[in-house]
């Protein structure tokens, strides 16, 4: 079910628009430009909190046009457990509007996107392959506004603890299990 609710005017090279999704696990919102996603929200159980998330972190867009089929798509069969179709967007549709961020939250969220479902790797793992700190690891994925699509839920402590998610070590934790439960792991 798409939801379509404010028109806000920005100069056409910056338009950004904003929708919602709902899933079988909850309500997601989305922010995009120009087809590429800038950020989504977690699940959430209500579109109200979908889009305040949206609007605390990044600031409404325009509502005016439909979202790229592939966000929805993408945040549809995740929340469906169906893995691969939700793997094979990523690799063929998917695209990302990373303005303002820096050459190595790039690098970060890059290798990110290569953590398969329902597996995961440390910061020390992920600094090591983008030749960083894990605490600079730590702090791009602090700075992820594409949680889930580029899953910092999936980076963990070096010990296997689950340690720093933005949406809370609750959601991180059950994002995690839904995953390894939806591959029968």
């Amino acid at each position: 079910m798409r939801i379509i609710l404010l028109d806000v005017t920005a100069k056409a090279d910056l338009k950004r628009n904003v929708g919602a999704v709902k899933t079988g696990m909850g309500w997601v919102g989305f922010l995009w430009r120009r087809g590429k996603l800038i950020a989504n929200s977690s699940f959430v159980d209500s579109i109200r909190s979908a889009l305040t998330a949206i609007d605390e972190s990044t600031g409404f867009g325009d509502t005016d046009r439909k979202a790229p089929r592939w966000i929805e798509d993408f945040f549809i069969f995740y929340a469906d457990g169906k893995a691969k179709r939700a793997a094979t967007i990523l690799e063929k549709k998917a695209g990302f509007d990373f303005e303002g961020a820096t050459p190595h939250q790039i690098k970060v969220w890059t290798e990110l996107t290569k953590i398969p479902f329902g597996e995961t790797r440390s910061y020390g793992e992920i600094a090591k392959i983008v030749g960083s700190s894990p605490r600079a690891v730590g702090g791009a994925c602090a700075r992820n506004r594409c949680s889930i699509i580029i899953p910092c839920h999936r980076v963990i402590g070096a010990d296997g603890k689950l340690v720093g998610f933005g949406g809370g070590l609750e959601m991180k934790r059950m994002l995690i299990e839904y995953e390894k439960a939806a591959l029968g792991k």
